[in-house]
């Protein structure tokens, strides 16, 4: 972001709007997280597993957006402010991956399939800043139909079944 101030931290305030008291729905961790002041700023997606919804959540000290993804809906993120009035906020020549993994999503068909998910954060089609790089730490899949977490380290999600799992 172009400035900084004073406030609460990203982890703290992420931990308030999941683990805080009465949060049960995704508007709920939306409003928790909506509360305060942000030291800098964070991008959250929230998943609603018994209802199904999600959002995409932004913030920046004082200012903060959210975006509801309608139910079978294509939203991807990647380290850049979306949503007004968060535009802008970022410094494009600090976020060149950003930009490059953002234009492969735009260019390539939304994706219908877990598998087509999967290939996408596989995709090393530029050269230059690919979706998947060898510095990728990890890959998650979170797959809320299933009520499961995918995680594969060090190797592209194509490459071999995820090294951990878990059920929710």
């Amino acid at each position: 972001p172009k400035r900084g101030g004073v406030g609460l931290a990203a982890g703290f305030m992420q931990r308030r709007g999941v683990c805080g008291a009465g949060q049960r729905t995704a508007g709920d961790t939306l409003t928790a997280l909506a509360a305060g002041r942000w030291a800098l700023g964070a991008s959250v997606n929230i998943i609603e597993i018994a209802g199904g919804g999600m959002a995409s959540f932004e913030a920046h000290e004082e200012t903060h957006a959210a975006h509801a993804v309608p139910r079978g809906g294509n939203w991807t993120h990647f380290n850049r402010y979306k949503l007004p009035p968060m535009v802008g906020i970022d410094i494009p020549e600090q976020l060149p991956s950003s930009i490059h993994r953002q234009a492969r999503a735009d260019e390539l068909p939304a994706p219908q399939t877990e598998a087509d998910i999967l290939c996408f954060l596989a995709d090393t089609n530029d050269t230059a800043l690919p979706v998947y790089r060898p510095n990728t730490l990890a890959t998650l899949v979170f797959n809320a139909a299933a009520r499961e977490i995918r995680v594969w380290v060090n190797q592209p999600a194509t490459h071999g079944p995820a090294q951990y799992r878990w059920r929710l």
